[in-house]
């Protein structure tokens, strides 16, 4: 099942779990920007629309997709690992950090 992320009309972000569609879209005449702060977006989580990292904050793109663009501010981090897709630009502030690639290391059960 597939999880998705979508900003709320005051900026709050709703997190929504589809039934019938795998899909989450902002308006046609608007894009949704999404604050990543200090969470992990998993496997299977379709961002549609862009993401953003406060200042201070991280987010963790462990195989998740954002269609859009995402934003690091000052002091912020964003982490990808090799699944993640961004199908955007990603803009990173000054004093920000990026980690693309990064690999997970597989867990025995």
């Amino acid at each position: 099942m597939m999880k998705k992320l979508v900003a709320g009309a005051f900026g709050a972000v709703l997190l929504l779990t589809p039934v019938a569609t795998n899909a989450v879209q902002a308006s046609p005449s608007s894009t949704a920007t999404i604050r990543c702060k200090n969470q992990t977006l998993g496997s299977g989580t379709l961002v549609t629309g862009n993401i953003e990292v406060p200042s201070g904050a991280f987010c963790d793109l462990n195989g998740a997709h954002v269609t859009g663009n995402a934003t690091v501010e000052t002091k912020g981090g964003l982490a990808l690992d090799l699944a993640a897709a961004i199908d955007g630009d990603v803009r990173i502030a000054p004093r920000a950090s990026l980690r693309p690639g990064v690999a997970r290391p597989s867990v025995a059960t």
